[in-house]
C-alpha cells in the first residue's frame, strides 16, 4: 500500500495532497479499510496515517468519523469476541493515537455518540472473561473518558495489574505530549532515524527510576522534606531518635491465642467483633481440620457453610488464600459431607457468581489432592542401625573390615525400596465429584443462566470437569463419566463464548488423556468423524490461540488412540 512506506506525515502529504478529500475510494482506504481491516506489521504506518489526517480541518473532520467508527467497533461485544490479540491491540493503539490529534471542536457534534461508545465498549471489556482484553480495555476506557471530560476533578482510573500491553499502551497515551510542534505536519516526526529510533524507544526501553531528589527539589518542598548529608552526620551520635526494640513476649501479649478446637474456631469465624481474633481462627481452620479428622464430621457442613458465606469484613491480606485452603481442607477430610453440600450450592439461588466460582475452585483442588497419593515410599523404610563408635572394640572393628575385604559380593538388591502401593481415595468419590456438577445447568435461575449471559461460571465448570476426569484417571466409574463429559460437551462445542471454548477443549483434552484407546475410540464412534472434523476447523479457523493449542493436542490424542487400536486389532 502506498502509506507504508513514507517515514514521516509530511512525505504523505506531498504525495498524497487532498485525494482523500477528492476521490471517495481513497477516503475509503485512508478512513476505514486502514483502521480496521488491514493490521500492517510496522507501527510507524499508523503515526504517519493520522498525523496526515490530522493535518488539515477538512481531514480532521475525517479523522474524527474514523475515531467514531472505531469506538463503535471497540464496544460490539460480537466483534470483540471474534478479533484476536494483534487486531484488538491495533483497535486500541488507534484510538489512543487519534484522540491526541482532535480538539474539543473537532468531536463536539459527535460528543453524545462518542460518551455511549465509550460507556458500551467499557462494559464489553470488563464483561470479558480473558485478562488481556480486560485489561486492555480499562486502559483505553479511562485515557477515553478522561480525554472527553478533561475538567473532571477526579479523572477514572481502573485497578488492574501492569503487563507488556498495559506498558504499551501507557506509552502511547504519554507520546504526544512528549514531542514539540505536535500540530504540524512536518514537525510530528523529525526524519526516518529518529522515527526508528522513537518507536525502539517505545517499544524496549524499561521504564527508567525516578531521579534523586535534587537541590531544588529541596528547595520546593522545604528542608525537613529530604535530609542533607550534613545532617546526618551531625545527628549519627545521637541517641534520642533510636526506636526501642520490641522484645518478643512484649509483642505476643497483644496476639489472641489461635483457637485449639473446632467449635470455638467456628464460634469465633460466626461471632467475633475484634479482627485479631477473626484472623487467627481462620488462620487456624485448616490446621484444625487436618489435625482432627474424626471430629471434623460433626460439623464439616456447618463450617463449610459458614466459610462459603464469609465476607473479607476486616480487608485481610490473606483472607481468600486463607478460606480457599481451609475449604479444600474440609472437602478433602469430609468429602461424604463436605463436597454434597458444596454441589448443591452450585446451582442454589441468591449467590453471587465469585460464590459459585470458589465452589468449582475448591472442588477441582480436593479432586486433586484426593488423587494424589497421601502416604510417601520412603515412611516404611527403617533407617539402618548404625553401632556407636564408643560402644564397639577396636578388634570388632578390625574384624569386620577383613571379612567385608575377603566377601565377594554379587548383588546388594535394590538401593532404595519400592514405592507402597496405596488405595486412591478419589476412586470411591469421583461419583460426587462429577454428576452432581451437571445436574442443573440447563435451568436457569434468577440469578444463574449459564447457557446466557453467566458463560464465566460455565467456563468455570467445563475446567472443574475437566480437572475432575483427570483426577479419576483408572477409576471403575471412569467411562460412564467420560460418556456423560463428551454428551455434554458435544452440545456446546459452537458456543460463541472464548473462555467457553476453551473450557470445552480443556474438558474434550483431558477425557481423551485419560480414557483407554479402545474406550475412547468405542465412545466416540459414532461422532469421529465429526469430532475430528470440528477439532480441525478450530485448529485453522479459531480467533483464541489457546483454543487452537487445545485442538492440536486433542487431535494428536486422537491420532494416538487410533493407532493403538489399528495395531491391536492386526
Amino acid at each position: 500500500m502506498a502509506y507504508a512506506t513514507p517515514s514521516q506525515p509530511s512525505i504523505v502529504r506531498r504525495l498524497l495532497g487532498d485525494l482523500v478529500l477528492l476521490n471517495p475510494k481513497a477516503k475509503f482506504l485512508l478512513t476505514h479499510k486502514a483502521f480496521l481491516v488491514k493490521v500492517p506489521n510496522r507501527r510507524q504506518v499508523l503515526f504517519n496515517l493520522i498525523g496526515y489526517l490530522s493535518g488539515d480541518k477538512l481531514t480532521r473532520a475525517m479523522l474524527a468519523e474514523a475515531l467514531l467508527a472505531l469506538m463503535d467497533v471497540w464496544g460490539n461485544v460480537s466483534a470483540l469476541r471474534h478479533m484476536d490479540h494483534r487486531q484488538h491491540m491495533w483497535l486500541a493503539q488507534c484510538l489512543m493515537l487519534s484522540t491526541q490529534h482532535l480538539d474539543d471542536t473537532d468531536i463536539t457534534p459527535l460528543k453524545p455518540k462518542l460518551q455511549s461508545s465509550v460507556m458500551a465498549g467499557i462494559q464489553a471489556h470488563i464483561d470479558s472473561p480473558v485478562v488481556v482484553v480486560r485489561q486492555v480495555g480499562m486502559v483505553v476506557g479511562e485515557h477515553l473518558m478522561n480525554w472527553l471530560h478533561p475538567e473532571t476533578a477526579q479523572p477514572l482510573a481502573f485497578e488492574y495489574e501492569v503487563s507488556s500491553e498495559v506498558e504499551e499502551l501507557h506509552k502511547l497515551a504519554r507520546y504526544m505530549s512528549t514531542r514539540e510542534g505536535i500540530r504540524s505536519g512536518d514537525e510530528f516526526l523529525c526524519s526516518p532515524s529518529a522515527i526508528q529510533e522513537e518507536l525502539k524507544a517505545m517499544c524496549a526501553t524499561p521504564p527508567t527510576p525516578p531521579p534523586p531528589p535534587s537541590s531544588s527539589q529541596n528547595s520546593r518542598f522545604g528542608e525537613g522534606f529530604v535530609k542533607t548529608a550534613d545532617a546526618s552526620n551531625t545527628d549519627a551520635d545521637s541517641d534520642d531518635d533510636l526506636v526501642p526494640y520490641a522484645f518478643g513476649e512484649d509483642h505476643d501479649s497483644d496476639l489472641p491465642a489461635p483457637p485449639c478446637y473446632l467449635r470455638s474456631c467456628l464460634a469465633t469465624l460466626i461471632s467475633s467483633e475484634s479482627p485479631a481474633h477473626f484472623e487467627s481462627a481462620l488462620g487456624t481452620a485448616e490446621s484444625l481440620v487436618r489435625a482432627m479428622p474424626s471430629d471434623v464430621v460433626e460439623v464439616a457442613v456447618e463450617l463449610t457453610k459458614v466459610l462459603l458465606h464469609l465476607s473479607d469484613t476486616y480487608s485481610l491480606s490473606d483472607f481468600t488464600r486463607l478460606r480457599h485452603r481451609a475449604m479444600v481442607a474440609l472437602a478433602v477430610c469430609c468429602p461424604e459431607q463436605a463436597v454434597p453440600y458444596l454441589t448443591s450450592q452450585l446451582y442454589a439461588p441468591n449467590y453471587s457468581i465469585r460464590q459459585r466460582i470458589d465452589v468449582l475452585e475448591v472442588i477441582s483442588a480436593a479432586a486433586l489432592e484426593l488423587s494424589t497419593p497421601w502416604s510417601s515410599s520412603q515412611a516404611n523404610i527403617q533407617p539402618p542401625v548404625m553401632l556407636s563408635p564408643l560402644v564397639s572394640r577396636p578388634w570388632e572393628v578390625e574384624v569386620r573390615e577383613r571379612l567385608k575385604a575377603k566377601t565377594r559380593v554379587i548383588s546388594k538388591g535394590p538401593a532404595r525400596a519400592p514405592p507402597a502401593a496405596v488405595a486412591n481415595r478419589f476412586a470411591p468419590m469421583a461419583p460426587l465429584f462429577f454428576f452432581p456438577l451437571m445436574r442443573g445447568y440447563d435451568q436457569p435461575l434468577g440469578t444463574l443462566d449459564l447457557l446466557g449471559e453467566d458463560s464465566l461460571v460455565l467456563g468455570s465448570l467445563l475446567h472443574t470437569l475437566g480437572v475432575v476426569i483427570h483426577a479419576a484417571r483408572h477409576t471403575p466409574l471412569l467411562s460412564r463419566m467420560a460418556a456423560a463429559l463428551m454428551d455434554f460437551v458435544w452440545a456446546l462445542r459452537y458456543h460463541p463464548n472464548i473462555y467457553v471454548r476453551q473450557g470445552i477443549l480443556f474438558a474434550m483434552a483431558m477425557m481423551l488423556d485419560v480414557t483407554h484407546s479402545f474406550a475412547c475410540i468405542g465412545e466416540l464412534e459414532d461422532e469421529l468423524s465429526e469430532v475430528v472434523q470440528w477439532l480441525h476447523d478450530i485448529t485453522i479457523g479459531d480467533s483464541d490461540k489457546e483454543c487452537r493449542e487445545l485442538a492440536r493436542q486433542s487431535l494428536a490424542i486422537l491420532k494416538t488412540s487410533l493407532q493403538e487400536v489399528n495395531l491391536d486389532s492386526q
